[in-house]
């Protein structure tokens, strides 16, 4: 008899595919906004059709016709979410978008640019109102080009509801409580609490804190060539006196870490902070910001606040890329990208990102795609007139020019 073989082999096969929705004529009139369901391309790339009134502000006279939009809308994964450079791999597909009744066409191309700043592809005046039907139905869809065919059964879900509010408000309650806590952070002059059973879970870096029995005034230091938490596998053993914590982006820093001071408290003489077993004095994160990074760790619950001194989406950054936090480093990156403008990109590329490689390469490529703007800015007219407030300014001058000029065209 002859043995059975199971194939196993993966395979890529690329073909097309097509999306469609019949809409009722009567509710596209009546309604100024139809979404269609979510739909996917991949397990997790997941994308809407949406058509709208487009109410033109610039019409002359009521005469002038009024007109509908039809887009392609990216519905953010979970992953997109938090970081802008995962959005590229939208950019792989192209997209013609389509309506019967009457029958329209638009060859959209490429998919490029894509991010969580623009995440709609199409055009505003797609068809005048006027010319849709009244009754029937009218057909909305979407043809893709080279859709990968999977062989293996998806498991991933939409992007996930938020937590509920009294949970994290339950969680929140239990953060900085002296007679429930066992640490004792010393921030700036303020005391901040905290229990080491959930920092040690949540964190690898208080995890070694406090699992590896550091001692007083010791850092734990990362060997050379070691990856670290943003790389998911922060492992070093080695515990050096007066040592300091590198960057995860292998980075020169303008601050330094926080020097730990770790000690066992006399529960005698500390009567009213009998249950303390660590002190921790942090010289140099603000008091707001290292809470804020304490309560996402509590809550996984981010409150950022971009006009504020200390809980900014990059102070929040710094701190997690600090403390080795690489989801909230991540969220905070993601922040710092939704903030971005024309007039704020080219200070906060010049003047503070460049330390950091991953997210110098996003706002990079930002300031790349708007750069006829950006160069009238006040900001970037500050920058070229004086270069030498700005220690990285030649090189990311340099960066940026291969992006507008590619090798092949200079």
């Amino acid at each position: 008899m002859a043995e059975k073989i199971e194939n196993t082999c993966s395979f890529d096969i690329r073909s097309k595919t097509t999306f469609s929705f019949d809409i009722p004529a009567s509710m596209v009139h009546t309604n100024e906004s139809i979404y269609t369901p979510p739909f996917a391309t991949t397990y997790n790339m997941y994308w809407q059709l949406h058509l709208k009134t487009n109410h033109d502000r610039q019409k002359k006279s009521t005469n002038d016709p009024t007109y509908h939009s039809l887009t392609l809308n990216a519905i953010p994964n979970p992953d997109e979410e938090i970081s802008s450079s995962t959005w590229d791999d939208r950019e792989k597909f192209s997209a013609t978008i389509f309506m019967k009744n009457p029958y329209l066409e638009l060859e959209h191309g490429a998919l490029c640019d894509s991010s969580i700043l623009d995440y709609e592809f199409g055009i505003e005046n797609f068809v005048e109102s006027c010319d849709l039907p009244k009754t029937g139905h009218i057909t909305i869809g979407v043809l893709f080009d080279d859709v990968k065919i999977e062989n293996e059964k998806s498991y991933s879900p939409l992007p996930s509801k938020p937590w509920p509010e009294d949970l994290i408000d339950a969680w929140s309650n239990e953060l900085n409580q002296p007679d429930i806590s066992d640490i004792q952070f010393i921030v700036d002059g303020a005391e901040i609490y905290g229990r080491s059973s959930i920092l040690s879970r949540r964190s690898e870096y208080f995890r070694k804190m406090i699992d590896g029995g550091w001692t007083e005034n010791n850092c734990y230091s990362k060997k050379d060539g070691e990856t670290s938490a943003t790389d998911n596998d922060y492992s070093g053993e080695d515990i050096t006196e007066t040592a300091t914590i590198e960057s995860s982006e292998n980075t020169s820093l303008e601050d330094t870490p926080s020097t730990l001071e770790i000690a066992e408290e006399n529960t005698q003489q500390h009567k009213s902070l009998r249950h303390i077993r660590y002190k921790v004095n942090v010289t140099d994160v603000h008091q707001d910001t290292f809470l804020e990074m304490l309560r996402y760790l509590y809550t996984n619950n981010l409150e950022i606040d971009s006009k504020s001194l200390h809980r900014r989406p990059i102070d929040i950054f710094i701190v997690a890329d600090k403390y080795l936090i690489p989801d909230l480093r991540q969220l905070a990156k993601s922040h710092i990208y939704k903030d971005l403008t024309v007039d704020n990109a080219a200070e906060i590329l010049f003047g503070q990102v460049y330390k950091w490689n991953d997210l110098k390469n996003d706002v990079m490529k930002y300031v790349a795609t708007e750069f006829s703007k950006i160069r009238k800015t006040s900001g970037y007219q500050k920058i070229v007139s004086n270069p030498v407030d700005y220690p990285m300014a030649v090189a990311l001058m340099s960066e940026l020019l291969k992006l507008l000029v590619p090798d092949d065209e200079q």
